[in-house]
């Protein structure tokens, strides 16, 4: 086999030159005419003579003319065929200077048809790949709920958007926050849409306690972007391709290989059933149109190996900084193995009853849309509401339930056993016993998380341990006590293969169940959960004295009631009358209520003791009863959110008529007023009371708030005050005929700093009310000393103190007073935010009673007018700024708080 060499430049080409080319063909062309002309000729001759012998003149004119021409041709042949050459040159340069676009075209199209025919196949896998996403995550799952009912709920018609906030405010920008109405407060979808142009938003961490709702979140938005209806949430939303990983179930791959996420990802088996292009998510992840989602880190159970994923976690955020990331955790999973690359910490917040109410009302429509095999129509609507609204009901007017249903998975839990066997609100205990067994074991069973303990276990050394505290009078407790007290019954279920401290890591970080709310510092995350242990724990070991002995002692009311639901509830009651105490006694009204037995005597004895009480000779008997009436009202109000709860029904005359009693008392901390009259005819004992002035049923809140304020975990204080009218209007009582003159109440929580303000406010003390603000403005801003406030302490002034000062102002003269109120008059003489006119502003103080127009003076604060009588914003007005000795030079320290309230737009 010989080699093939070039051929030496000088070897002349084979192919022959244009010119060469051009004569040949001249010459073929001539002789095609030599040997083609003369016959030609003769037989058109022939043919002419023919048609002119048939007399078809037309016929024989046309074929001379031809003969003729073709004659032509053949005697002057060398002429004519450098004629057709040149022509022939042209067509070929013509065709000469096509050539290259002609290739480019055919090539170009058969380029389109391979890219089309892989797009197509592309294509038809990412509609795969979305379909498998859709069957993946679109129910809504119970995770291990022992009733679960036969049907399977669609999580897109069940799901509730949560709420989340950043770590600490300072990492939300002001865009956002002026975006959404200065609330720290955002959905998810805000933040995907800040991701397009904030780089600090494209890799987040959401923490959030056990049942938040972290996965499902995950899954709704996996769904959401699979089915193309990311627009439905957010019309800004981004357009991505969801990339949903379960951090549990590839724990084990990320440890052992160097995989890179686009390989991770066809690694999970739902993806190689699909058989994916070769590059096919690589590619995705190169061109920035993914959305990662890396779901429990905290379910990751081996510490190190926990880290070692956070470290891969880092790394796919770094090598992929244009693609957006979300990962979850439980609060302990990521502060073992932060993540570096996460440049913003988000955190779920509890459901407020708004949420609650949609979760409700969403599944009870699904669930009977299930139950009827798809049906639905107005009926089935209409069973599915009355069956929520009784659910929401029960939950609004029992605080322990409302406390737990802010959180989505207790709450699913109590939906499903309210729906499932009716034990809202009496058997209540049923629906603890269902939501411990899943927490302590039904959910890591569901997740494939294996115990040490079942949950049985766990659950008999914890009702041991809330006992304890029970009997402690406490809710925190260290290490320390906890060991001293579970110790003993932790030996007998775990010998020596458990720690107390061990034991309560894992109550904390699997269950949620027990919290450490500061380092070494723990608690029960609902306070309800210590006290339902206890009661069972009372029962299972017969120490039903203990209850009888604090049976007056309101520490132990709700084990008391829980034990009540378990047991025949006589002897409670037996002691509350023996024992009759304001606490005592309202115990025993609802152990009557929900007891799981009582004697019909001693349930009628209770009764008339405290009906016949209200009306009774005996003033101490009266007002016993009168207090008692109303401890009852306190402790049913309906939850409005976390922080607001509202009385469904008016104070009656025998309760307000506790308050008068207190006003005539020497040593209370509030001024008698002439209205201190309390008499009424004992029908009248249970009627609600009517025509009360403003100012008197601030005054019963005062007094309220006075003897009734209970200080909160959380740095606040529960306090009353006046509905507004759009709480009247949002939760008002049936057939309500006493909305302007009965007393109805709102208990809200209160920050402690604020406590003075609100009682000076309630008691109607307006120019006392009017210093106390002046001087907590000035400490806000830290200008105690200097006594006035600049444009740089107006603009830092931080927005959540100014408006709780403003509310309170506004809630206590009823729409009269405050800086919302002052806000509205500045617009409406045409003040303008960040806007400041002078003039503007002398008419917004004419309007407000500051300034008087005819002297050119502003008012002194002997002019002012401290009462309900003033002009709408003329309080609070702080002191004076002098501004160059004369009177009308003074200018009101107020106008700095205006030009806040106004200028700024804080409120």
């Amino acid at each position: 086999m010989t080699n093939k060499q070039p051929l030496p430049s000088s070897v002349p080409q084979t192919q022959p030159s244009l010119p060469s080319r051009r004569e040949a063909r001249q010459r073929r062309i001539q002789t095609l005419l030599k040997y083609l002309g003369f016959p030609s000729s003769g037989i058109g001759v022939a043919t002419t003579f023919n048609f002119i012998r048939l007399g078809q003149w037309d016929k024989a004119a046309l074929s001379g003319l031809l003969t003729v021409s073709v004659t032509l041709l053949a005697i002057g042949g060398k002429f004519v065929s450098e004629v057709i050459n040149r022509v022939l040159d042209k067509i070929e340069a013509r065709l000469e200077q096509l050539v290259d676009p002609l290739a480019d075209w055919i090539v170009n199209q058969l380029e389109t048809f391979i890219i089309r025919q892989w797009w197509r196949l592309t294509s038809q896998f990412q509609g795969k790949y979305y379909q498998s996403l859709i069957y993946a995550c679109r129910d809504y799952r119970t995770q291990g709920l022992k009733t679960k009912g036969p049907f399977t709920l669609d999580l897109e018609q069940v799901f509730v958007p949560l709420r989340i906030t950043p770590e600490s405010a300072e990492r939300i920008s002001g865009e956002m926050m002026r975006r959404d109405g200065g609330s720290q407060e955002l959905s998810i979808w805000d933040i995907l849409v800040a991701s397009g142009t904030q780089p600090t938003y494209r890799s987040l961490a959401i923490i959030a306690a056990p049942g938040s709702g972290k996965t499902t979140l995950l899954e709704h938005l996996t769904l959401t972007y699979a089915k193309n209806r990311h627009r439905h949430y957010h019309k800004q939303a981004p357009k991505l391709m969801p990339i949903l990983v379960y951090l549990r179930e590839m724990a084990d791959a990320i440890a052992s290989s160097d995989f890179t996420l686009a390989e991770l990802i066809e690694q999970q088996e739902s993806i190689r059933k699909l058989s994916p292009p070769p590059q096919w998510f690589a590619g995705k992840l190169r061109h920035r149109d993914c959305l990662v989602m890396f779901d429990g880190l905290d379910e990751v159970a081996d510490e190190s190996q926990r880290q070692m994923i956070s470290r891969w976690v880092n790394q796919q955020i770094q090598d992929y900084p244009n693609t957006r990331f979300i990962l979850t955790s439980r609060p302990f999973g990521y502060q073992s193995a932060p993540i570096s690359s996460v440049k913003a910490i988000l955190e779920v917040q509890p459901f407020n009853l708004q949420q609650m109410q949609q979760f409700i009302q969403n599944w009870y429509v699904q669930r009977e849309i299930m139950s009827r095999l798809g049906k639905d129509d107005p009926g089935v609507r209409e069973v599915a509401n009355r069956q929520a609204y009784d659910l929401i009901q029960r939950i609004q007017t029992s605080p322990p339930l409302a406390a737990m249903a802010l959180n989505p998975l207790l709450l699913t839990m109590i939906a499903t056993v309210h729906c499932y066997r009716g034990a809202l609100p009496g058997r209540r205990v049923e629906l603890y016993d269902e939501i411990c067994d899943v927490l302590l074991g039904k959910r890591s069973e569901y997740k494939g998380i294996i115990e040490p303990l079942t949950a049985h276990q766990k659950k008999t050394v914890l009702q041991v341990l809330a006992l304890g505290l029970m009997e402690q009078n406490t809710r925190e407790f260290s290490l320390e006590q906890a060991s001293q007290i579970i110790q003993t019954e932790l030996a007998k279920v775990a010998g020596t293969q458990l720690t107390p401290a061990a034991f309560l890591e894992n109550i904390e970080n699997v269950s949620g169940l027990i919290i450490e709310r500061e380092p070494g510092h723990y608690e029960f995350s609902h306070k309800s959960f210590q006290e339902y242990l206890a009661a069972v724990q009372i029962k299972d070991s017969h120490q039903d004295s203990l209850l009888i002995q604090n049976i007056h002692h309101d520490w132990w009311a709700e084990t008391l009631r829980l034990y009540a639901t378990q047991s025949n509830a006589t002897p409670l009651i037996h002691a509350a009358l023996d024992q009759p105490t304001v606490v005592s006694l309202k115990l025993a009204l609802d152990c009557a209520e929900e007891g799981l037995r009582v004697d019909p005597e001693v349930r009628e004895d209770l009764k008339q003791r405290l009906e016949a009480g209200l009306t009774s000779p005996d003033s101490a008997i009266a007002q016993l009863a009168a207090e008692v009436k109303l401890a009852r009202r306190l402790g049913n109000f309906l939850r409005i959110d976390q922080t607001l709860e509202i009385d469904t029904s008016y104070v009656t005359y025998a309760e307000y008529d506790l308050f008068l009693n207190a006003l005539e008392k020497a040593g209370e901390p509030y001024q008698p007023s002439q209205e201190s009259t309390h008499l009424f005819t004992p029908k009248e004992a249970e009627t609600p009371i009517q025509g009360l002035t403003i100012t008197q049923k601030n005054r019963f809140c005062a007094w309220l708030n006075w003897h009734n304020s209970e200080t909160l975990a959380n740095g606040t204080i529960s306090h009353y005050r006046l509905p507004t009218p759009t709480e009247f209007n949002h939760y008002p009582i049936p057939d309500d005929t006493l909305r302007e003159s009965g007393l109805r109440l709102v208990r809200y929580q209160l920050p402690l700093p604020y406590r003075q303000l609100a009682y000076l406010l309630a008691c109607g003390q307006w120019q006392a009310a009017n210093t106390e603000t002046a001087q907590i403005m000035r400490q806000i801003a830290g200008q105690e000393n200097r006594g006035w406030l600049n444009d740089n302490d107006i603009k830092k002034f931080p927005p959540t103190d100014l408006n709780q000062i403003d509310q309170l102002w506004y809630h206590y003269s009823a729409g009269q007073f405050g800086f919302q109120v002052q806000r509205d008059l500045y617009t409406q003489v045409g003040g303008k935010p960040r806007d400041y006119n002078y003039n503007t502003y002398k008419q917004f103080s004419d309007r407000v009673g500051w300034y008087v127009p005819e002297k050119d003076e502003w008012r002194t604060p002997a002019d002012l007018t401290f009462s309900l009588n003033a002009p709408p914003g003329h309080l609070p007005c702080g002191g004076w700024l002098d501004m160059g000795g004369s009177k009308s030079n003074q200018t009101p320290l107020f106008a700095g708080w205006a030009i806040l309230v106004t200028l700024f737009w804080r409120i």
